[in-house]
């Protein structure tokens, strides 16, 4: 309920607003708009509404001990060159770096990790992620052929990588400004209004297992590039699908994990209501509250070939999901192919223009062809490049929404005020050097 006694800002400029009480309406003294008091009341209730913020709590995971059977058949293995450490079954008689590729060296009997709720077993072989590689590399034009002529995969290693599953149900709110135009004429001026809006979406939207890789030693950024993956197809843990593979040591915890998780779902919450907005010339986000409902975690070790390989004195990781075969991996440019590929893409319809051109004698568009045919030069080589960089960071969590899930719950499109520009237009029947406005 709106009051005299109460001080509201307009929203057009953030002064105070004065009441009219005659009018019924809230009046800015400073801008000169005018707000009924409705409009007030419920931009009000908005900004309390959003005052609380985002609630992206979960709750505590406690995992299951470890049976005095299953720490007996597991071992832990250092690798003494950059660190790393995994464990395996104990009938694993050797085991390379998934990092490095060197030997690693058996420490002791394994301890201090949390026992996973479940695992994806590997769908696809070795041998398999050996032909990705091949195929991941065909096409690639500026990779340097010394890479695919004198390249070794010195090291393939079938790890499982412990994963943080985050499953949520989602209530939120998000603010937008938005605008409408429209343009009119009145003599030699052209008016262009354009209407100011506050906006209001809320809804539901529910997440099932959203990964985030609980290895210290895992990049965070190669293992989101080779998602999805599909827990669903996952089993209970058990000690057998270890055979013949190492495993991470899953000590990164929860709460480490959180702030890349909770970033995920809310961007992809916030693109879900923004989908829900249509009609405006612009709009702007400009506040956000994600509440999370629900939230449980549990942890899932994941099937992950790495291909490790060496050129001109440095590594390159590769990855592929054990159990869709998605391949990701940045890879080596060519700066001599590079080079000529712009050149040529650029330099032979130059040449061409040119010769054509001076044959005519008309070569007044032969600076537009060369600027055009750079452009397009330079545009064809960042492509080509872009495709040697598949290792990129998830941004949201789209792949694990539950269908169906989302919900609009709350929907308000509130008009706040217009603001009008004026720009002088030539009249059609004016002379060329004519004042506007002038007639013979």
């Amino acid at each position: 309920m709106i009051t005299t006694t109460e001080t509201y800002k307009c929203p057009g400029c953030g002064n105070a607003l004065i009441f009219d009480a005659e009018k019924q309406q809230m009046l800015c003294s400073s801008c000169g708009n005018t707000y009924s008091v409705e409009d007030i009341r419920q931009l009000s209730q908005i900004d309390s509404d959003m005052s609380s913020g985002d609630g992206l709590e979960w709750q505590t995971y406690e995992s299951d001990a470890w049976s005095s059977e299953e720490s007996q058949r597991l071992h832990s293995y250092h690798c003494p060159s950059c660190g790393s450490e995994v464990m395996a079954e104990d009938s694993v008689a050797a085991l390379n770096c998934v990092y490095c590729g060197n030997p690693l060296v058996l420490s002791d009997e394994f301890t201090g990790m949390a026992k996973p709720d479940g695992i994806v077993p590997f769908a696809l072989m070795k041998e398999q992620a050996m032909e990705k590689l091949g195929g991941y590399l065909k096409g690639k034009m500026l990779l340097p052929s010394a890479f695919k002529t004198g390249n070794r995969i010195e090291e393939i290693n079938g790890v499982y990588v412990p994963f943080w599953l985050f499953n949520c149900a989602t209530d939120s709110d998000v603010t937008y400004k938005a605008t409408r135009t429209r343009t009119r004429r009145r003599g030699d001026y052209m008016y262009t209004d354009t209407m100011h809006y506050r906006l209001r979406r809320g809804g539901n939207l529910s997440f099932a297992d959203v990964p985030a890789d609980a290895s210290l030693k895992m990049d965070d950024t190669l293992m989101e590039s080779i998602e999805p993956f599909k827990p669903s197809e996952g089993k209970e843990f058990t000690l057998p699908y270890l055979a013949g593979y190492s495993a991470q040591k899953a000590d990164v915890g929860i709460d480490k994990c959180k702030p890349r998780v909770n970033a995920r779902i809310k961007n992809s919450v916030e693109a879900a209501l923004r989908g829900t907005i249509s009609g405006y010339a612009t709009v702007t986000q400009q506040n956000s509250a994600v509440r999370i409902q629900h939230g449980m975690v549990k942890q899932v070790m994941m099937p992950v070939w790495m291909l490790n390989t060496r050129f001109k004195e440095k590594d390159y990781t590769f990855a592929m999901n054990g159990q869709t075969g998605h391949f990701v991996g940045d890879l080596p440019c060519s700066f001599l192919k590079g080079a000529a590929w712009f050149l040529g893409i650029a330099g032979i319809p130059s040449l061409v223009s040119w010769l054509l051109m001076r044959n005519s004698g008309n070569s007044r568009f032969l600076p537009l062809v060369i600027i055009l045919s750079l452009i397009a030069a330079l545009v064809t080589v960042l492509v080509m490049r872009g495709k040697m960089k598949t290792v990129k960071k998830k941004k949201e969590a789209s792949n694990y929404t539950v269908p169906g899930s989302f919900c609009l719950t709350r929907s308000q499109d509130i008009y706040l005020y217009t603001t009008t520009t004026r720009t002088r237009v030539a009249n059609s029947s004016q002379r060329p050097g004519q004042r506007p406005g002038a007639h013979r």
